[in-house]
């Protein structure tokens, strides 16, 4: 049985659901593990208590709490203080967990389960560090990282925890391999492997390219770029989810205490439509001063499309954990979006669905591809690049 994900976003739907709020699933009262000031612990406007990062892998929190400089997880109301320090992840495909650890390393989990030790542990060169975990990519035991210099590094996954590192002179000496096996290609900023962008900023999976994007809800069609929005992650559909905090007649909505409006924009990669979601206003409401937000905030999606805030309530004396159910996907009919990811590289778009067809364009692993049509274990498919053809149901993964 081949997995293919249903989707969401019907065409030309507008997403306003001011009937769902968040659902408040975890609270932590302020106390020595999880510190509280009226004020920001410096001057320079940009470091605060709080919860800072946040994660969510099948169902258990991650969360970086900024007052002790620790990580931990939660279910429920349970703090369990964890011994990994400054990560960052990306989750590929549900399988694969690459986790920036302290900027000098990169921990490797196969199994993408967190309470087991690294498959592998990288070690990045003095002086080499990587912004954003989304700027480490995994294919075919090869781990790529666009790092801090704008250069792509390597290392080859031998098994048992060894590895062959491959600096960047060495990388450089295959990338004539690299494109045609994996894809690979680059821009002046930007490196891809087929449609899999790494890097530190601007939309995963698809060339940032704003005259493309259109959206939906006419009453956000002022936005003419992404720039306003904040990216917080990518579900297992290929979706981007990324918010903004409304504003109302150039009021900044970090300095006052009016309530806020938070806004979600999903970008669907094939359309290039942008849908919008408002929540109510003073669903996400932490306490604030002249200076800004007293405590810090994370945001993040998990793969189900399922989105959390971390907040601060300052009456109840407890910072939160806030979600936002993927419940209101079910009112739209998002079954006639079907999605596969590719489990193998180079693999030919064909023009009919039998292996004789002459292929167009060529399919890289953890691309995703939307299901127009199934034909005797073929399937028709559109790139996010736009191209439609052929591809057999063997290179998606297994559910």
């Amino acid at each position: 049985m081949k997995r293919f994900f249903c989707t969401t976003l019907l065409s030309l739907c507008i997403f306003m659901i001011y009937a769902q709020k968040f659902e408040v699933i975890s609270e932590f009262k302020f106390n020595n593990k999880i510190s509280y000031y009226e004020d920001w612990i410096d001057d320079d406007g940009y470091h605060a208590p709080g919860i800072s990062e946040l994660f969510v892998i099948d169902k258990i929190i991650y969360a970086y709490n900024y007052s002790q400089s620790e990580w931990f997880s939660c279910y429920k109301n349970n703090y369990k203080k964890m011994t990994i320090q400054n990560c960052g992840y990306n989750y590929l495909n549900n399988k694969v967990l690459i986790r920036k650890n302290k900027n000098i390393s990169i921990d490797v989990y196969l199994d993408a389960d967190l309470s087991k030790e690294p498959d592998y542990i990288l070690k990045l060169e003095p002086n080499t560090f990587f912004k954003n975990s989304q700027s480490v990519y995994y294919s075919n035991d090869m781990i790529f990282v666009h790092n801090n210099k704008n250069e792509l590094i390597c290392w080859k996954l031998l098994g048992n925890g060894n590895t062959e590192y491959l600096n960047v002179e060495k990388t450089k000496n295959i990338e004539l391999e690299l494109m045609d096996n994996y894809g690979f290609h680059k821009n002046s900023n930007n490196f891809f492997f087929g449609e899999t962008r790494i890097t530190s900023a601007g939309f995963p999976y698809i060339e940032k390219n704003s005259k493309k994007l259109s959206f939906v809800t006419e009453k956000y069609s002022f936005y003419n770029s992404m720039s306003a929005f904040t990216y917080i992650g990518t579900d297992k559909r290929g979706f981007s989810y990324y918010y903004k905090f409304k504003t109302h007649d150039n009021i900044d909505p970090l300095t006052t205490k009016e309530p806020i409006t938070v806004l979600i924009a999903v970008v669907d990669p094939w359309t290039k439509e942008v849908n919008v979601i408002e929540l109510p206003e003073g669903d996400w409401n932490p306490s604030r001063n002249e200076k800004g937000l007293i405590a810090m905030c994370a945001q993040c999606v998990d793969k189900d499309g399922n989105i959390y805030f971390t907040d601060c309530n300052k009456d109840k004396g407890c910072y939160q954990i806030k979600k936002l159910n993927n419940d209101w996907i079910n009112k739209y009919d998002f079954s006639k979006r079907i999605i596969g990811i590719v489990n193998t590289n180079n693999i030919p778009l064909r023009k009919e669905p039998n292996g004789n067809s002459i292929d167009s364009v060529k399919n890289y692993e953890n691309e995703y591809l939307w299901i127009l049509d199934q034909n005797n274990g073929w399937v028709k498919v559109q790139k996010v690049s736009g191209a439609i053809g052929w591809i057999e149901t063997k290179y998606f993964d297994e559910d």
